[in-house]
C-alpha cells in the first residue's frame, strides 16, 4: 500500500465522529490525586504521551536528576536521528526537579501503594516485564511474581501467557541513583517439570515473609493476557480484577482445546501473599491497555496462531473441568471458565478485518470504564520489527493502519493513549536481518516502559501539538 494511501486512511480515521451514549464513555478520572490525569499531547478530548518530538527532552530532564549508566544508555537509544532537535529546558535546583517529579524520591511516592494492572498480549507482557526491570533497577525494589494456582501449585508455565500479580517493596534506605543503588532481585515462585530442570534446584522465596511484609511500602503491578482482543476473557477478568485466569498451553492447543480455552485458578485468597496485599483492592488504580499485534490481518488468518477456528468447523464443547498440569508434571483439575466460538477471517480483506477490530476495541474500552473507577490508558500499537533484507513491509503496514485505527477510537472514546509508536519514530524504527516481528527489541521494550512510568508520574513537558494529532509512523 502506498504512503499517500497511508495518510488518505489516516485523515479518514481523524475525523471519526462517535455516536457511543455520553453515559457509556464519561471518564470518571482517578480516584487519587498522585495519579490524575496530565498527559502532553491534546486533540479534542483525547490526551496522548509524549507528544510528539517531547519524549527525549523529558527523558534528557530525567537523566539529569537521576544519573545512572542505565539512564545514559536509555538517553542513548532514544535519540535516535533527533540529536540536533532537542533543546532541553533547565531545572538547575533539585527543589525545581522535585516540583516537577524528575527525582526519584517524587516519582516513587506516586507509584507507592498503588496497583498499576497491564492487559493485553505478548508485546503488552513485554511492557510489563520491561516495568518490573525498571522498578527494580531504577529504584532498587525486590519484587516477587505470583501466577494462577491449583491446589496450592502454581500451574504450568512454559508460554507466559498467564495472569500474573507482582508486589514490588521500595527500599528501606531510600531511592539512590546512580551507581550507589544496587540491582534489586525478582523473584519468582519457581516451576519444576522434571529433576533435570534448572529451577529445579532453585531456592524458594519465603511467602511467609513475603505476606508479612504487606504492611512496607510498596507498589503492585498485574498482567492480565489476552491472546488478541479476546473478549470473553476480559469480561471475566473485568468482574474480578483480582482474580488469576490461564489459557491452554500454547504447545498444547489442538481441535478439541483451542487458542481461547480459557481456565479458573484458586481465588486470589488462596494465595498468602495475595491474600495480604491485594485482600482490601477490589481494583486497580490504572490499567494500561491494549490489544493489537494479535489481531492483525495476518495473524487473524493464521493457522498457527489460531487453528482449527475457521468458518464451518466445528466449535470445540470442552468438559466442565480439566486436568492441568502443574509444577513436576503433577496434574489436578481446573475449572474450564469458557471456550467462545470465535472464527478467523480468513476470507475477509484487511479493511474489513482492521474495522472489525476498531468495533470490538470500542467494546472493550467502554466495558473496562462500565467495571473500573481509576485512570484507563490505552497503549498503542508498537512498530514491530522489520526484514531489513526486504523491500517492501507488509507488517509495518498493516501496524500502521491498525494503530490509525486505534488512535481514531480513542479520540471517539476520549481514551488517554500511551504512545508507543511515537518512540518507536524516535529511534528510527527497528531493522534487522531476520524475518520480520510484530516484537520489538528489549530496548525498545525498555523505552516504553520508562514512557510508562514518567507519564505514571505527572511528568512535566511540551503541551499541544494539535495539528499533529494523525496517525504516526513516516519511515
Amino acid at each position: 500500500m502506498s504512503e499517500a494511501t497511508l495518510r488518505d486512511v489516516a485523515a479518514m480515521d481523524t475525523d471519526g465522529d462517535g455516536n457511543v451514549s455520553t453515559e457509556e464513555v464519561l471518564h470518571r478520572g482517578s480516584r487519587r490525586p498522585s495519579l490524575a490525569n496530565r498527559t502532553h499531547g491534546q486533540c479534542g478530548c483525547n490526551q496522548s504521551f509524549p507528544a510528539v518530538d517531547t519524549y527525549v527532552t523529558q527523558l534528557t530532564e530525567w537523566a539529569r536528576h537521576n544519573p545512572s549508566p542505565l539512564n545514559r544508555k536509555l538517553l542513548s537509544s532514544a535519540r535516535g536521528g533527533l540529536t540536533a532537535l532537542i533543546q532541553p529546558r533547565s531545572i538547575t535546583t533539585a527543589g525545581a526537579a522535585h516540583r516537577a517529579c524528575l527525582s526519584m524520591h517524587c516519582a516513587a511516592k506516586r507509584l507507592m501503594g498503588r496497583w498499576i494492572l497491564f492487559m493485553g498480549d505478548s508485546t503488552q507482557r513485554k511492557l510489563h516485564d520491561a516495568f518490573l526491570d525498571l522498578l527494580a533497577a531504577q529504584f532498587g525494589m525486590e519484587e516477587l511474581t505470583v501466577q494462577p494456582h491449583l491446589d496450592g501449585l502454581p500451574v504450568k508455565d512454559r508460554d507466559q501467557h498467564k495472569d500474573y500479580d507482582t508486589v514490588c517493596l521500595h527500599p528501606r534506605g531510600g531511592y539512590r541513583p546512580g551507581a550507589l543503588q544496587a540491582k534489586a532481585e525478582r523473584h519468582r515462585e519457581p516451576e519444576c517439570f522434571g529433576p533435570l530442570h534448572p529451577e529445579c534446584h532453585a531456592q524458594r522465596p519465603n511467602l511467609h515473609w513475603w505476606a508479612n511484609a504487606s504492611g512496607a511500602p510498596s507498589t503492585r503491578v498485574s498482567m492480565r493476557f489476552l491472546r488478541g482482543l479476546d473478549t470473553h476473557k476480559l469480561e471475566h477478568n473485568s468482574k474480578a480484577w483480582r482474580e488469576r485466569f490461564h489459557y491452554k498451553e500454547w504447545r498444547q492447543r489442538s481441535m478439541n482445546a483451542p487458542p481461547n480455552l480459557l481456565f479458573g485458578s484458586a481465588p486470589f485468597t488462596d494465595h498468602p501473599v495475595t491474600r495480604a496485599f491485594w485482600g482490601r483492592t477490589p481494583e486497580p488504580d490504572a490499567i494500561i491497555f491494549n490489544s493489537c499485534a494479535w489481531d492483525l490481518p495476518q495473524i487473524n488468518r493464521s493457522n498457527y496462531y489460531f487453528p482449527y477456528m475457521v468458518p464451518g468447523y466445528p466449535c470445540a464443547q470442552p468438559p466442565p473441568t480439566v486436568n492441568v498440569t502443574v509444577r513436576i508434571r503433577e496434574q489436578r483439575v481446573a475449572p474450564v471458565i469458557g471456550c467462545p466460538c470465535v472464527k478467523r477471517g480468513i476470507k475477509l480483506s484487511d479493511e474489513q478485518i482492521i474495522e472489525d477490530y476498531g468495533q470490538r476495541l470500542r467494546v472493550a474500552l467502554i466495558l473496562i470504564r462500565k467495571r473500573f473507577r481509576g485512570r484507563l490508558i490505552l497503549r498503542s500499537c508498537h512498530s514491530g520489527t522489520q526484514d531489513r533484507r526486504e523491500t517492501e513491509h507488509a507488517q509495518f503496514e498493516a501496524l500502521r493502519l491498525m494503530n490509525a485505527k486505534l488512535l481514531s477510537v480513542a479520540r471517539e472514546l476520549c481514551v488517554e493513549v500511551l504512545d508507543v509508536f511515537e518512540l518507536d519514530r524516535l529511534a528510527g524504527y527497528y531493522n534487522e536481518k531476520k524475518v520480520a516481528n510484530f516484537h520489538v527489541p528489549p530496548e525498545a521494550s525498555a523505552q516504553a516502559a520508562m514512557a510508562a512510568m514518567l507519564l505514571l508520574r505527572l511528568g512535566v513537558g511540551a503541551r499541544g501539538d494539535h495539528d499533529k494529532c494523525g496517525a504516526r509512523g513516516k519511515p
